[in-house]
């Protein structure tokens, strides 16, 4: 087509770029790529009794390449999509290219899914840099300067889906900590992070981590703090914390520990001066603990809260 020979020792990588032909790596990554998007049914293709081998199917390539057992897991999910990327099919005699983040479309046809079936690639290189959000993420009431080492303050969201997405997995770090602190009273906001590794794009063809403080901070009040000095600063403001609005009753309850605290129960609304940027702090804490939650408009006047 092109009118060369071996002799004149053009490489492949050359001919592809002239002729604008795509190399069968390429074309394997829009397969699977397309996988993504589509239902695998259990789609037979009609032989006719034709010569040769039989037409493999979809799962039948699937089977192929992987092995035969997959992660049935949202974990093991991130790990075949990133592994994708870092595997050479070239030189492996298993080519992880089962990139589908919807793992529930293949469970009719692979029963006994589990995860010793993931290459040592896999596991070896990205499975310490799969994080679960939910145990990540760390977060404290402060009182006092001493609650900041005192891990017994700590406390985990029940979920982080709608801001880590439904996988509730973060990747491309290990030993993450992501640290969402308040002040007991003002609620005055403290975000940072920290990591023992992250993922070396150089390293690995390319792969980046994904982000960790901005899908966090977009739903934040504008203003939190980020230097730790700054919010321990901030702890002194709260001596003089008085609650919005009225005060309707007051009751104790005795704790597992024996020790006896007071609850104080507040009514007031949205014009309650200082109220809404306290509520704007607040607000965020539905997101861990109610399922599809959203906030609500609070330029509706007609709203009414009671706060302990």
């Amino acid at each position: 087509m092109m009118g060369i020979t071996l002799s004149d020792r053009k490489r492949a990588t050359w001919i592809r770029e002239k002729t604008k032909v795509e190399d069968i790596l390429t074309c394997k990554k829009k397969k699977w790529a397309w996988t993504v998007h589509i239902r695998i049914t259990e789609w037979v293709p009609t032989d006719y009794k034709r010569r040769g081998r039989k037409r493999r199917r979809w799962i039948e390539e699937l089977i192929k390449f992987a092995g035969g057992t997959f992660a049935l897991t949202r974990s093991g999910a991130i790990l075949a999509q990133k592994s994708f990327l870092l595997s050479d099919w070239k030189n492996c005699n298993c080519m992880l290219v089962f990139c589908l983040l919807q793992w529930q479309l293949l469970a009719p046809f692979m029963p006994n899914i589990n995860m010793a079936g993931i290459s040592g690639i896999a596991r070896d290189s990205l499975e310490h840099f799969v994080i679960d959000s939910n145990e990540a993420l760390q977060f404290k009431l402060v009182r006092t300067e001493a609650d900041l080492e005192n891990e017994e303050t700590t406390f985990n969201p029940e979920m982080s889906h709608q801001v880590y997405g439904d996988s509730e997995q973060i990747f491309g770090y290990s030993g993450l900590r992501i640290k969402l602190y308040y002040t007991a009273c003002r609620l005055t906001t403290y975000l940072a992070h920290s990591y023992t590794d992250k993922v070396n794009p150089e390293r690995y063809d390319g792969v980046q981590a994904d982000e960790v403080i901005k899908p966090l901070a977009e739903r934040l009040q504008p203003g939190y703090l980020t230097n730790v000095d700054d919010f321990i600063a901030a702890l002194k403001k709260d001596a003089a914390f008085k609650p919005y609005g009225k005060m309707l009753r007051q009751f104790t309850v005795d704790m597992e520990d024996g020790e006896e605290k007071t609850f104080e129960v507040y009514f007031c609304d949205i014009s309650e001066p200082g109220f809404l940027e306290y509520h704007e702090r607040m607000q965020p804490f539905i997101l861990w603990y109610i399922d599809a939650a959203s906030y609500i408009d609070v330029d509706d006047d007609r709203w009414r809260f009671i706060v302990v």
